[in-house]
């Protein structure tokens, strides 16, 4: 079965640690980890057999608190000394994502893949309601400024959809604009 577009969306924000039953900390082991692993599971799915093809795309969702990482320490990601809410683990592994996207783009190209990272944006989701992780500032002005999922989905898809069609890899669409 060939595979145009695979979008990875899963993604986790919490207060505490929680350890997968491969015993890595849950944002890097769903931030990170498994999308990486459905790339490389599903490859050969996504490959375009005819240059003359349209391409097929990998999206991976990342975020705009990404910006707040200074530093990266990739050994901490699967086991960090502290979460650190949203701008710690989570950012990290979001980061290390965005890392993924960019080494990974050269190799998917040549088998007719493009690859994207996609900040959708503050966006009203369950992850982002009443998230003990989030700042209470952002928790207070979520009904007001974030946006729904339909809204970011369409930036989100049109913007993509442009990248494919100028077949363009290795993207980063921050709330439907490419940076």
């Amino acid at each position: 079965t060939h595979i145009k577009a695979l979008y990875n969306v899963a993604g986790i924000l919490t207060e505490k640690s929680v350890l997968s039953s491969e015993g890595y900390e849950s944002h890097f082991a769903i931030n990170t980890l498994a999308p990486y692993v459905l790339i490389k599971g599903l490859k050969k799915s996504l490959q375009t057999k005819d240059k003359d093809d349209e391409l097929s795309v990998i999206v991976n969702f990342s975020t705009g608190v990404v910006n707040s990482v200074k530093n990266l320490d990739i050994s901490s990601l699967p086991n960090p000394k502290s979460i650190g809410g949203l701008t710690g683990a989570y950012a990290n592994s979001k980061l290390a994502l965005d890392m993924v996207t960019c080494f990974m783009k050269e190799e998917l190209l040549k088998d007719g893949i493009l690859i994207e990272s996609v900040d959708p944006g503050a966006t009203k989701t369950s992850m982002t309601k009443d998230n003990k992780a989030m700042p209470w500032i952002v928790r207070l002005v979520r009904p007001l400024l974030f946006k729904s999922p339909l809204n970011r989905a369409n930036e989100i898809i049109g913007a993509v959809e442009k990248g494919v069609k100028d077949k363009k890899t290795g993207l980063y669409i921050s709330e439907g604009t490419t940076k």
